[in-house]
């Protein structure tokens, strides 16, 4: 099994004598990176080498945060690189939001007017030149797009809306389309507005909320670059170097254990990891994923 370790790692190489992210190890179907930090980053599905580039990159991002990120997201992109706990993390997210975005559009009045389960026909209603084009505007739609749309000539359109010849067909299409449009508009807002309810009650940071794309599209390769480099500064601060220090090699035995808040956002690895004392060469990496409470602490039951 290919190592990192030809030759021991120098804290002091990546400008910070507290960092220490150890050998790259082979993890099931992945790479775990910085093994002796606080908070773990596997590289799925990728060659030894390729986990050597990535580990490099994240080691300088020490010294240059802004080119490691561009780097980062250059080999993302070339070589569609996935992080488990990234992924596992979107997951959690959307398992925690969905049932909660649902709860909301069932009592939400006003979503329920905007979708009706039985659709009535669009009101006839008259609108201004100056509406129309207040709405388009406000919708991003041009009025080459409506003569496309409505099989007008360009020409005819611009002279209708300067006010130059007035054709009522013209006048009829537009309006449709603006209370089409303003229509759509008016649904995104309000899912929009309950989006973003779901994710404050459902626990989720609002910078992870800006850069996963916890309700549809994919992550970005400058978002998983720029997650992954804050990421792996902030977990080489702190390492388990610490504990280690208490008790090497487990020579007096000492336990111990993950603590944390039970609640509704623990999830159940965590509970799981909880209910276990660790000698320790066993202690799991912690946070054990990106929004993890846990810390590590003595497991004093015994005592």
């Amino acid at each position: 099994m290919p190592r990192d370790n030809a030759k021991p790692r120098n804290p002091y190489a990546i400008g910070d004598p507290r960092i220490n992210t150890g050998q790259i190890v082979r993890v099931g179907d992945g790479w775990l990176l910085n093994s002796v930090s606080t908070a773990p980053i596997t590289l799925l599905d990728a060659t030894f080498d390729t986990a050597k580039d990535v580990k490099r990159i994240l080691e300088q991002s020490y010294n240059a945060p802004k080119e490691s990120i561009r780097e980062l997201a250059a080999l993302i992109e070339a070589q569609n690189l996935t992080f488990k706990e990234l992924r596992h993390t979107l997951e959690a997210y959307r398992l925690r939001c969905f049932p909660i975005f649902a709860k909301l559009k069932s009592e939400s009045e006003e979503y329920r007017n905007a979708f009706p389960e039985q659709p009535e026909p669009a009101p006839n209603e008259t609108m201004t030149r100056e509406a129309i084009r207040e709405v388009f505007h406000d919708c991003w739609y041009s009025l080459k797009e409506l003569a496309n749309e409505a099989g007008f000539p360009y020409s005819a359109v611009i002279a209708h809306f300067a006010g130059k010849r007035v054709s009522a067909p013209i006048q009829e299409a537009a309006t449709k389309i603006a209370l089409r449009l303003r229509l759509i508009h008016r649904r995104e807002e309000i899912v929009s507005d309950l989006r973003y309810r779901a994710q404050e009650l459902a626990g989720v940071p609002p910078t992870a909320a800006e850069v996963l794309p916890i309700w549809e599209g994919e992550l970005q390769p400058a978002a998983i670059a720029r997650e992954v480099v804050n990421w792996f500064r902030q977990a080489g601060a702190i390492n388990l170097h610490q504990i280690k220090v208490i008790d090497p090699d487990g020579f007096y035995g000492a336990r111990w254990k993950l603590t944390g808040p039970i609640d509704r956002l623990t999830c159940a690895e965590c509970r799981e990891l909880m209910k276990r004392a660790f000698t320790v060469k066993e202690i799991p990496v912690v946070p054990v994923h990106l929004g993890c409470r846990c810390s590590v602490d003595a497991d004093i039951s015994d005592l």
